[in-house]
């Protein structure tokens, strides 16, 4: 009984020993198909990346685009603001500058008298 018993154990020894084997073969297939993939993937994840980045700078020059157009804007409307301020306030200069004048006709009055009184 013990000695046929024991080809049948060796039997599936070899047996599971190739299997194993097998299974070993597969893995190593099913690595290098999943290191494809993830090379691929990862190009995939890359060129997205890059997409992605090219768009961030699209949009970022554009940002900075914007920006500068709305300060540019922004700027010209202030200044445009200014000027109105500017000219809104003229009138009440001229009556500063008016005054002066004013006091100076008051005074030449007084200096004639001056002169006519040497």
């Amino acid at each position: 009984m013990k000695l046929p018993h024991r080809p049948f154990q060796l039997h599936l020894c070899g047996d599971a020993g190739s299997r194993e084997q097998q299974q070993q073969l597969q893995q190593k297939e099913q690595q290098k198909h999943q290191q494809k993939q993830q090379q691929q993937e990862q190009q995939k994840q890359q060129q997205q990346q890059q997409r992605i980045q090219q768009q961030k700078q699209k949009q970022q020059q554009h940002q900075i685009q914007q920006q500068k157009q709305q300060q540019q804007q922004h700027q010209i409307q202030q200044q445009k603001q200014q000027q109105q301020q500017q000219q809104k306030q003229s009138p009440g200069q001229k009556k500063a500058v008016q005054q002066p004048l004013r006091q100076q006709h008051v005074q030449k009055p007084a200096e004639r008298k001056q002169a006519q009184q040497h």
